[in-house]
């Protein structure tokens, strides 16, 4: 028998899970084919073969002699390492995978599979620093690992690496932006659209449309639908976890009368005390543990479920494939995760009027429902009868202690600088953290002493068990809130213990759910808009420790009677809104995700993010993206959309270019919403780890393990050209009438004043046929229009320089102002041609000039223009800014 016929013989027997007789046949023909030049696939097959019958010992063997036999045979590589992790630690297993990254000869796509497999494999079991490296490398080898590029984020931000983007050998800023987790994304941006965008280009990359799906089953329960609503809850933290705690007091409250409660657990198999609460409240608890997502769905469908609460999201062990079969018509998306899918079947999202009001619901894909307060509460929960003193903890006596809990991740440039400027202010001070990982601790130590604090003035506390922990919280002055994801459980943690919270709203989901909580607890007065705000009251309050008194007494006063603890309202108005949920669908009115030109919104994310932008209201985001896409709009046309791109949002907020974005026409100012820049520091960066990876399925020679596919990069498309503006055309001759008419009286030429003002009135109604018409008559000398250019450079207004300048340099004319215009209008209007054609010249063209012109320019021009430039992201952008600073230091050097 030889190898091929032995599998063929083996696969049956597997297929029905019977393992010995396949390991017993496996060495059978070992042991009868000593010489065969095939053995390594076969020992590799066995060692298969014995992980899947619980013996890392004897596949450790079969891997070892296979790669002893073969040693460039690679996938025992994958599996040994793994075995070695579990036996001897992470040392020997990343020096396995290290030995393969070291072997591989050829770039070939088998190869590289392997490689980029062991160096996420080495990055999830080293050291930070050579985390980092590992992922890194593996990223440059192949830039499309989705995954990689999730956890190479997620790591920079769990360490306070900061900014946390930084473009590389292979991975500019966009590829790497675009592989943002929605979870991760969260906490790097205040900016809704965005991280709605990037919600449905993951869902479109990573879940996809999995099949079977299960539409056929919901008429059904329109005929004949249950007395009672039948509402499943699906989740994998209904245990001792955040949503644990949160969640465990609804159940007990649920009206059986009204409603028939699922509970779908998943995840960690947890037996806690809380978990057994949660089960023991439960009409019907399922657990899906070792179902696959067409089992878990068939499960649902069979209970007849009619609104399935998704208390994941996109958050670790969600089971987001199985819902996108669709296996309950209502699906809703709450508390998990705090912003929306971008899936086409999420059809709500439960949220309350301060997270979501009216004028932000455009930036989810789900229908909006509303509770009095978002998020509930356990007011069972237990708290450490020993309260602890300072001293116990650790803190200075007779100081101001500022707290904050929340995770590490949280923690921002831009959260940092706004600490950093109140300690400033506090000299009698301190910060007390949750510690998570020294390397992230000593980041931040280090960047507070460079800011001229001293070190011992940042507090880590130790992680403790929730009830102990609990206790430890009125040790703390004033919480500081983080941004732009905020705290949500901890905030709820600090508010039933009596201790304020001090937060700023932003205008994304997780950047509101503080602000929420706090309002609910009854101490508006602690909702911050602005950063200035939110560092002013935080210092009065360290000042005054009077009213921080006051705060904490209305707390305690109002903790029973508050909206934020008053979990029986909560139960009551989430019943009501399942009985609204289930008539929109018997009555065939469930609302439809609108997901159109959500690629186009994402790219003007990108384009848009400039690491610390502070948009601060709907209005100035709707401008920032309408400008992006009328610019787009005129290029090709955009299918409208139920956000911006629709004739009621563009005159909702077409105003607001102008009133509430000053300066910069086509971007946002790059001073006006720019936060404090932070202070950096230089420490290693570190990654996360990527999940750990299944042994490769038994398969026959040669194609033995599939490795991951090599996707062959994309090749750089350039943008679609800006189609060029009609050249001027000269009139036609003007014959003149018989008889002579005496001549009209001389008309004097109108000043560049007034033709600024024409054409800011043309831009300002979209007229670009109008300016052009009025750029091309032949009665204006084009010195004058190149005031008009400079005019509008100086002024920030891009378009119209951008147009009048490409006007000019069709028709042969040269000057450094028109450069200027040609090479920013390439830049914000994405026209690579005219950026290059505009700079090419611009720096001879200036150098030519008399010093004094050159001057005048730099300080009337080139300076404004670099201003605005400055906030603007891509390669194109710092070239730009390259030459306009070699321009400017050369003229200043004259």
């Amino acid at each position: 028998m030889n190898l091929v016929e032995l599998i063929a013989q083996a696969e049956p027997l597997l297929q029905t899970g019977q393992n010995e007789p396949v390991a017993a046949l496996y060495r059978a023909w070992l042991t009868d084919h000593p010489a065969e030049p095939q053995s390594h696939f076969a020992l590799y097959n066995l060692g298969v073969v014995l992980l899947n019958m619980n013996d890392p010992i004897g596949a450790r063997q079969a891997f070892e002699e296979a790669i002893r036999l073969q040693p460039d045979f690679y996938p025992p590589y994958i599996n040994l390492g793994n075995i070695l992790e579990r036996i001897e630690g992470p040392v020997a297993a990343a020096g396995c995978w290290r030995a393969l990254t070291e072997r591989l000869p050829g770039v070939t796509g088998e190869n590289i599979g392997y490689k980029t497999s062991a160096l996420k494999q080495i990055a999830r079991v080293l050291g930070m620093d050579q985390a980092e490296a590992a992922l890194r490398l593996s990223l440059e080898i192949d830039p499309h690992q989705h995954e990689a590029i999730e956890h190479w984020i997620n790591w920079r931000q769990v360490q306070c690496i900061w900014p946390v983007i930084v473009p590389f050998e292979r991975c500019d800023r966009s590829h790497l932006m675009k592989g943002f987790a929605p979870l991760s994304l969260g906490v790097y941006t205040d900016d809704p659209l965005f991280q709605l965008a990037n919600a449905a280009m993951f869902h479109r990359s990573e879940i996809g449309q999995p099949q079977p799906v299960c539409h056929d089953t919901h008429a059904a329960l329109r005929i004949a639908p249950p007395r009672r609503p039948r509402v499943g809850y699906l989740s994998s933290d209904l245990r001792i976890h955040a949503i644990g705690y949160l969640m465990a007091e609804i159940f007990e409250l649920h009206d059986r009368d009204q409603v028939e409660i699922f509970v779908y657990a998943m995840g960690i198999q947890a037996d806690d005390p809380l978990k057994r609460r949660i089960q023991g409240a439960v009409e019907h608890w399922r657990d899906l543990h070792g179902f696959n997502d067409a089992q878990a769905a068939e499960q649902i469908v069979a209970d007849g479920i009619e609104i399935l609460i998704d208390v994941n999201g996109y958050t670790h062990s969600a089971r987001t494939k199985m819902l996108a079969m669709r296996p309950a018509p209502v699906i809703v998306n709450w508390l998990g995760y705090p912003g929306t899918m971008g899936s086409p079947y999420h059809t709500h999202i439960i949220s309350d009027a301060f997270i979501i009001p009216e004028e932000l619901a455009f930036c989810y894909s789900e229908k909006v429902m509303r509770l009095p307060c978002y998020q509930p509460n356990d007011r069972k929960r237990h708290v450490d009868d020993h309260r602890p003193s300072r001293a116990e903890a650790g803190l200075p006596e007779g100081v101001m202690v500022y707290g904050c809990f929340n995770g590490v991740k949280k923690i921002t440039a831009v959260t940092w600088e706004l600490w950093m400027r109140v300690l400033e202010r506090v000299p009698a001070s301190v910060l007390w953290l949750l510690f998570e990982n020294e390397p992230a601790c000593e980041r931040l130590r280090a960047m507070a002493e460079q800011r001229g604090i001293h070190r011992e003035r940042i507090l880590f506390a130790p992680r403790k068990p929730n009830h102990e922990h609990m206790a430890r919280y009125p040790l703390v002055d004033l919480m500081l809130d983080s941004t732009p994801y905020g705290a949500h459980t901890t905030a709820s943690d600090a508010l039933w213990m009596g201790v304020p919270i001090l937060t700023l709203a932003g205008i994304s989901f997780p950047a509101r759910v503080c602000g929420s909580l706090v309002r609910a607890a009854g101490l508006p007065e602690l909702v911050c808009a602005t950063p200035d705000e939110f560092v002013a009251r935080a210092v009065e309050l360290g000042a005054d420790r009077a009213l921080l008194e006051g705060f904490r007494a209305r707390l305690v006063a109002g903790r029973d009677t508050c909206a934020l603890f008053d979990t029986p309202l909560l139960v009551k108005r989430l019943e009501g809104l399942f009985f609204e949920m289930r008539a929109a669908f018997l009555e065939e009115r469930l609302p439809r995700p609108d997901l159109t030109n959500l690629e186009l919104y994402q790219e003007i994310g990108i384009e848009l993010d400039a690491n610390g932008v502070w948009f601060g209201s709907v209005e100035r985001m709707a401008a920032a993206y309408l400008e992006k896409l009328t610019a787009r709009d005129r290029l090709a046309r955009i299918p409208e959309d139920d956000r911006l791109w629709s004739s009621e949002a563009r005159a909702r907020f077409s105003g607001e270019v102008t009133r509430t974005i000053p300066g910069w026409r086509g971007e946002l100012p790059p001073t006006a919403l720019a936060m404090p820049a932070p202070h950096p520091v230089a420490l290693s960066p570190v990654v996360a780890p990527p999940a750990v990876v299944a042994p490769p399925a038994v398969v026959a020679p040669p194609a033995v393990v599939a490795p991951p596919a090599v996707v062959a990069p994309s090749p750089v498309v350039a943008p679609p050209a800006v189609v060029a503006p009609s050249p001027v055309v000269a009139p036609s001759p003007v014959v003149a009438p018989s008889p002579v008419v005496a001549p009209s009286p001389v008309v004097a030429p109108p000043s560049e004043s007034s033709l600024f003002d024409q054409v800011l009135a043309l831009d300002a109604a979209d007229d670009l046929d109008g300016m052009i018409a009025r750029v091309n008559q032949e009665s204006v000398d084009p010195g004058v229009w190149l005031l008009v250019v400079a005019q509008a450079l100086a002024a920030g207004r891009v378009r119209v320089a951008y147009v009048i300048g490409m006007l000019l340099a069709n028709a042969g004319h040269a000057h450094v102002v028109l450069s200027l215009a040609l090479g920013v209008g390439g830049v914000v209007f994405h026209n690579p041609e005219e950026m290059e054609r505009g700079t090419r010249d611009l720096l001879s063209l200036l150098l030519a000039m008399p010093v004094e012109q050159q001057r005048y320019l730099v300080a009337q021009v080139i300076d404004p223009v670099l201003a605005a430039v400055s906030g603007l992201g891509g390669e194109p952008a710092g070239r730009l800014l390259a030459l306009l600073g070699e321009a400017r230091a050369r003229v200043m050097l004259v």
